[in-house]
């Protein structure tokens, strides 16, 4: 389980949502699973009971849902809205994209069981961990 300092997910300026129900979540990777994606990681799934998706200063992180930000005219997508865009790619088969900047991705590969930071247009590993907390500690020093 991950375990993300309080006043990282209760930072005043970080937009969390509602946390996600188990419900969601299974559905979730029912439809990812579908489209030959990965799981959603266990570790990701507690972050999920937590926050249905999270942003802060460019750094999205996705939920089971899509949320609508009506005070910033925008649509968040869900973790099943933008792993469809890439659905056609052979490289993102048993990897699932769980957040985004404007130049990375956070992608968790269930063949290996590692989670990385990719360059979103060379799709190189920029940064590798064997965890979600190890990930969301990298993405902390940078948001």
């Amino acid at each position: 389980m991950i375990n993300l300092s309080k006043d990282f997910i209760k930072n005043k300026y970080i937009c969390t949502f509602h946390p996600s129900t188990i419900e969601e979540i299974k559905l979730a990777n029912v439809a990812l699973l579908k489209n030959n994606f990965a799981r959603i990681p266990l570790d990701y799934q507690s972050f999920l009971l937590m926050t249905n998706g999270m942003i802060y200063n460019g750094v999205e992180f996705m939920g089971t849902i899509e949320q609508e930000r009506f005070e910033k005219n925008y649509i968040f997508p869900s973790l099943q809205k933008l792993n469809y865009n890439f659905v056609d790619y052979d490289f993102f088969s048993k990897k699932i994209i769980l957040g985004r900047t404007s130049e990375a991705f956070m992608v968790y590969d269930e063949t290996d069981g590692n989670y990385m930071i990719l360059d979103r247009i060379k799709l190189i590993s920029l940064f590798e961990f064997k965890s979600l907390k190890e990930l969301m500690k990298e993405v902390q020093t940078f948001i």
